[in-house]
């Protein structure tokens, strides 16, 4: 396998820790930047990959947190999800 698929699966382990231990990539809110923080909910998603010249299908957790300073739900994507 390659590094992609071991850095999903190392993510979706950190992500499924139920307490404010969860695993978290961004250090301020995006609405208010605040930075007091509360675990809401872990959304599944798909993600394809090409590994050895063949499709695999994995599943990533996305943690969602809600900010407690200005209420609002923010999804924190991993690094290697996001757009370049």
């Amino acid at each position: 396998m390659g590094d992609l698929t071991v850095l999903v699966n190392q993510h979706d382990l950190a992500v499924r820790t139920v307490s404010e231990n969860r695993v978290r990539y961004r250090e301020n809110c995006p609405s208010c930047n605040g930075q007091l923080f509360a675990p809401h909910e872990v959304r599944p998603r798909f993600l394809r990959l090409i590994v050895a010249e063949h499709v695999v299908v994995m599943t990533l957790r996305i943690a969602r947190w809600r900010c407690l300073e200005c209420r609002r739900i923010w999804t924190d994507y991993p690094p290697f999800c996001l757009a370049i």
